[in-house]
Order: C-alpha cells, then structure tokens, then sequence
C-alpha cells in the first residue's frame, strides 16, 4: 500500500484520488499511519461485506435462539433480519451519495431480492 504524508496528500490530492484505481493509499501523519483513502468501489465492495458478516452473525444467533421453533418461523426471522440490514445500509448509501449508478444498482439488487425471497 503506498504511503504518503498528510502534507504532500494536501498538496496532489487531485492527482492521488486519480491514482485510487492502483490501489488504497495510506495518509501518514509525522510518519505513523492516520487515514486510508479509498476508491468509492472498493469502500462499497467492503462494506457490503461488512453487511454480509453481519447478517451471517444474526443468521447464526437467530437459529441458536430458535433451536425449538419450526422452520418457518425460523425463516421468516431470518427474511425479517436480512431485509433490516439491507434496509439500512441502502439508508446509509442514500445519505452519503447523491444518486449514480452504485445506488442505482443496489436498489435494483435490493428488489430482486425482496422479489426472489417472496
């Protein structure tokens, strides 16, 4: 990952957000690390993993806590779970983007899926 200082990042940021593509880029600060600047895909690519693991731990504590209780209420929890994470992470892309085609493309995953669940 290449490292630079805050100061020269300051001076080229232009320059460094066209270099994002070759990969993160490390802000340092008197030589210690403060910041990661990343391309706008590879911060939706990790927090839609974020949002996977975090539905996987729900999934797996949901059928812990229902070990007793019949599959399909089991899986309607689940449904109800999956579709409140989603929920606010589409929530969270809305505030931090104005429209584009990541959000465009999320909100028609994001029917698919309710349309695919039933």
């Amino acid at each position: 990952m290449r490292r630079i200082s805050l100061t020269e990042a300051h001076r080229r940021l232009s320059i460094l957000l066209s270099k994002l593509g070759e990969g993160p880029i490390t802000l340092t600060r008197r030589g210690k690390p403060v910041a990661v600047l990343l391309a706008t895909e590879e911060y939706e690519r990790l927090h839609r993993l974020e949002i996977s693991l975090r539905f996987q731990k729900t999934q797996d504590r949901l059928a812990r806590l229902n070990a007793d209780v019949p599959e399909d209420e089991l899986a309607a929890d689940i449904r109800s779970a999956r579709q409140s994470i989603t929920d606010g992470y589409l929530e969270q892309l809305r505030g931090s983007l104005k429209g584009g085609n990541a959000l465009e493309t999320l909100m028609r995953e994001r029917e698919w899926e309710r349309s695919r669940d039933g």
